[in-house]
């Protein structure tokens, strides 16, 4: 499924930490899951045009992929842009 900024909706089970901020730890990449191996970055981008903020991650799977995963906190979503 695709969203209104043309970023794919992915399904991500994640944690929230004592900080309650969701880090992810699984992707689900068509009908397997794939382990989050490292975060390899994460930023915040700021609103823009009315958006609300969202947290960004760069991510290797345990599949050896990489990936950038955008999180938008407003409407618990997760996507790839």
């Amino acid at each position: 499924m695709v969203n209104e900024a043309n970023e794919v909706l992915v399904a991500v089970d994640a944690y929230a930490g004592g900080r309650g901020q969701e880090i992810p730890r699984i992707v689900h990449c068509g009908l397997e899951p794939v382990a989050v191996e490292e975060i390899l970055s994460m930023w915040t981008e700021a609103a823009q045009c009315g958006d609300d903020e969202r947290r960004r991650f760069r991510l290797r799977l345990a599949s050896g992929a990489e990936l950038t995963l955008s999180y938008h906190p407003a409407d618990d979503l997760w996507t790839v842009p």
